[in-house]
């Protein structure tokens, strides 16, 4: 196998709608066309979970655990994919990027505390599995929200208010999604379409 060849899932996975546009939101059969889109060529099949081919110049791969996530020539993150088999789970799939996409910061949410920063963004492909790179273009501001109750309480009263926080922070997140995605439809209309404006 020459330094460009690379093992790739089967499978595409049943993922939300702006990942993958193959029948519409159901699970497609196989990822093998997506990959030809992309330019890999020579795909073989290597068993039933897997896939050799040859990437297109300059494309690179990176691990991190049971995940592999794939950049192309100008260091985007294209796609990544999970491959975990050994002898109690079996499990391959690929999962496409699309260039523009929305981000929780989860670096700002301590789940021991009782206070929880709800906080999102819209971020290009430009990253990294560590989070070490990629460019916010647009960012929502943060909302604190404060747990009234204490966990180890386990009063009808103190259960209420933890339902109302989860409540608080769930709601929080889903407006800022909906501006994110409101950003993104004025900026980048075409934003949910895996092979949009990555040139």
């Amino acid at each position: 196998m020459g330094n460009n060849t690379m093992r790739l899932p089967i499978f595409m996975n049943k993922s939300p709608e702006y990942w993958v546009e193959f029948g519409k939101g159901e699970e497609p059969k196989g990822a093998r066309s997506y990959y030809e889109r992309l330019g890999f060529t020579d795909i073989k099949e290597y068993d039933k979970y897997f896939y050799y081919a040859t990437a297109p110049e300059g494309w690179t791969i990176e691990e991190e655990g049971y995940w592999c996530y794939v950049y192309d020539h100008n260091h985007l993150q294209r796609f990544s994919f999970f491959c975990k088999i050994c002898l109690w789970e079996e499990d391959g799939f690929t999962r496409p990027n699309t260039r523009y996409g929305v981000a929780r910061n989860w670096g700002l949410v301590d789940l021991n505390s009782p206070r929880r920063i709800v906080h999102h963004y819209v971020q290009d492909a430009d990253y990294r599995p560590d989070g070490s790179k990629g460019t916010r273009l647009y960012e929502t501001k943060k909302v604190t929200i404060k747990n009234e109750a204490d966990n180890y309480d386990m009063s009808e009263e103190a259960r209420l208010k933890r339902c109302e926080f989860y409540n608080k922070e769930e709601a929080a997140e889903k407006a800022q999604i909906k501006e994110c995605e409101e950003w993104l439809d004025e900026h980048f209309p075409e934003w949910k379409d895996i092979y949009a404006y990555w040139d």
